[in-house]
């Protein structure tokens, strides 16, 4: 129905009854007014754009009066021909009209960037969650410019002073990335609020395996109460210095038990490489072998037909019964390259040992055969048990789960 809205006319409409009404203004295109079965009236803009049909709450009244309504619908026809007159160039301005919130970016983030760009896109998903919800869930329905600088950098500071600098370190790496993702996609134009702000210092992480904890190490990882699986996976970490997500995804078809090699295609640096396997760490894997039905070497407990993807809670208890302190699962790694470093291997080995990439030496890397890696790779694992106070035949010997 068609009418020239005003106040009067507004007060004198009939409540429908079953179905609300929706009355056109005669004047301003695009501008209505809904009468619902409640007694409840509101304005609206609608119109078609592009074909498609766009409608706006505008507000209720009486909160909201006949003239402001009247001029926000003007207002809104003001954009669209603006629009119309560019020949509909770039996004509609009324997308811009949509609130837009921290979280909703963030969530934006997480789908259009995150999923489809890192190497394991759930995985790295499910963690940025897990940080944006442990340091910034209070901003969750903040609007991107009520941010300024000095918000950041206390908030930054809090989580420095509660959870330490490399964590506040890797949130504002997460802002940051957050902000300029939504500024090159069009969906927020503000300024970056954490431009100009530095990270923390961090120094590199040094914590491996130590002579006298070698023992403890072993005797902990031989005990009934270590489950079996748990201990050939950190056996297969330690041994062969490949990152844990590697360990957990190993499939046999990627072993070669008789010529003591695993191909590694999936990697951080998108490098595959060849992991010289030890003699005591094909003793193991050849145990593990005899009888294996499922195509990965650690199958999950929880989700058959699918790999382990962490050992956390069985991590602390080891710890705890091992008596080792501040102890990282990726220590594990850094150890073996310890070990061959401190038996006198050459840091290029270790680097090939280890998957490592360096541009600058990566014709030299090209040109090493497995042996010396798998001679390196020997005597770190030699040292390490020889340490620990372990006979190499003791590895290929049953533990109850």
């Amino acid at each position: 129905m068609k009418m020239v809205i005003t106040r009067r006319g507004v007060e004198a409409l009939p409540i429908p009854k079953g179905k609300r009404a929706v009355y056109t203004d005669a004047k301003t295109s695009g501008f209505c007014l809904m009468v619902q079965p409640s007694g409840k009236k509101s304005f609206c803009w609608y119109r078609k754009l592009c074909g498609l049909p766009t409608h706006r709450t505008l507000g209720e009244y009486p909160a909201l009066s006949v003239e402001t309504a009247r001029q926000l619908a003007d207002e809104l026809n003001g954009k669209v021909a603006r629009w119309r007159n560019d020949k509909y160039r770039g996004p509609s301005p009324l997308d811009r009209e949509r609130a837009v919130s921290v979280g909703s970016l963030f969530d934006a983030y997480v789908e259009q960037h995150v999923k489809r760009h890192c190497k394991n896109p759930e995985t790295a998903a499910n963690h940025t969650r897990w940080i944006f919800g442990k340091y910034l869930s209070a901003w969750k329905n903040r609007t991107p410019e009520s941010l300024r600088r000095e918000h950041v950098r206390t908030r930054l500071a809090e989580i420095a002073e509660k959870h330490g600098q490399y964590s506040s370190n890797r949130v504002l790496q997460l802002l940051k990335a957050l902000f300029n993702f939504a500024s090159a996609n069009e969906l927020w134009d503000g300024e970056n609020p954490c431009k100009g702000i530095k990270q923390y210092r961090e120094t590199s992480r040094d914590r491996f395996l130590q002579p006298d904890e070698l023992p403890r190490f072993f005797h902990a990882l031989a005990d009934d109460a270590t489950p079996r699986d748990f201990r050939d996976t950190v056996l297969v970490s330690l041994f062969s210095g490949a990152r844990a997500g590697n360990v957990f995804s190993m499939k046999w078809a990627d072993l070669d038990l008789e010529r003591g090699t695993w191909h590694i295609s999936d990697t951080k640096n998108r490098t595959p490489y060849n992991v010289a396997l030890a003699p005591e760490l094909v003793t193991v894997l050849e145990r593990r072998r005899s009888g294996a039905a499922s195509e990965w070497v650690f199958e999950s407990n929880r989700k058959r037909g699918e790999h382990v993807t962490e050992c956390n809670y069985q991590w602390r208890k080891f710890l705890k019964r091992a008596g080792l302190a501040n102890f990282r699962y990726h220590d594990l790694r850094r150890s073996l390259g310890s070990w061959a470093a401190g038996g006198g291997t050459s840091l290029l080995v270790i680097a090939k040992a280890l998957g490592h990439v360096n541009t600058n030496a990566t014709q030299i890397y090209s040109r090493l055969s497995l042996e010396p890696v798998r001679a390196a790779v020997s005597g770190a694992v030699s040292a390490m048990l020889a340490s620990g106070g372990v006979e190499r035949k003791a590895l290929g010997a049953e533990t109850g789960d």
